[in-house]
């Protein structure tokens, strides 16, 4: 059997449930608990993004077209701030979970939202749709072991969310 992960990070259309919808934890079977409370404070309910996020480039490596792509997730980011990102690109976090599909080999969407602290640590994550228990706790895992470039609130470091969104298929 094929397997193949897509990868939707702010590539393409990023879609995360209403708050208004979404206030209650669910339980999994497996005993994961999937946190659908609104954490969503500046992402987008949904947002269409005009194109793709390169994987192999830092932020700071970004043109301003690219930058823009990341910030147009986010409802309320003023001019001059920036969102928290992988310090070292999307690559580290796309080939995990590549690596993960290998044995978890599942299908359907990951939709989680890492709360990133003024250091450039992740602090929580919150999944927000899963397609698998062992999925949640592999994205939460290797959220949790990345490093991130802080987001940047009137020029300091500041604590924020970043979202992603995955797509596991088999084939």
């Amino acid at each position: 059997m094929i397997h193949r992960l897509m990868f939707v990070l702010l590539a393409g259309v990023l879609t995360l449930p209403d708050p208004a919808v979404a206030q209650s934890a669910k339980q999994d079977p497996e005993g994961v608990r999937i946190d659908t409370t609104s954490v969503l404070s500046r992402i987008r309910k949904f947002a269409i993004l005009p194109g793709p996020i390169p994987l192999d480039r830092r932020y700071q490596e970004f043109t301003a077209e690219e930058k823009a792509r990341v910030h147009a997730a986010y409802e309320r980011i003023p001019d001059g701030d920036e969102p928290p990102f992988p310090a070292d690109g999307l690559k580290p976090v796309y080939d995990a979970l590549l690596k993960g599909q290998e044995h978890l080999m599942v299908a359907g969407k990951l939709r989680v939202v890492a709360t990133v602290d003024a250091a450039g640590t992740v602090q929580s994550v919150a999944a927000f749709e899963s397609p698998a228990a062992g999925v949640t706790r592999l994205a939460a895992t290797i959220l949790m072991l990345t490093k991130f470039k802080p987001a940047s609130c009137t020029g300091k470091p500041c604590q924020m969310d970043f979202p992603l969104e995955f797509e596991f298929v088999l084939r």
